[in-house]
């Protein structure tokens, strides 16, 4: 059987506005401790560092698994409300 999980920790400041959990991102260095061949991995269950994270405002299309095309990720305007 295969399975996965996704493991959630706290924002990180630039994401806070949008939700209170974010997935745990590892960096490429800490691949090889996170899948047993180290130590204990745990610390690396933290927020990624904000700064080489880059974010755009999306279509609710992404929202839907039958929207199954790369345009569910192209930036968005966002209206502002002008009143």
């Amino acid at each position: 059987m295969y399975s996965f999980t996704i493991i959630t920790t706290q924002p990180t400041v630039n994401l806070q506005a949008i939700h209170n959990r974010m997935p745990v991102i590892l960096a490429r260095e800490d691949y090889a401790r996170w899948l047993g061949e180290e130590a204990d991995p745990r610390d690396l269950l933290c927020p990624f560092p904000a700064a080489p994270m880059r974010m755009w405002p999306v279509s609710a299309r992404v929202n839907k698994h039958e929207n199954d095309d790369p345009a569910v990720v192209e930036p968005i305007e966002v209206a502002t409300d002008a009143a």
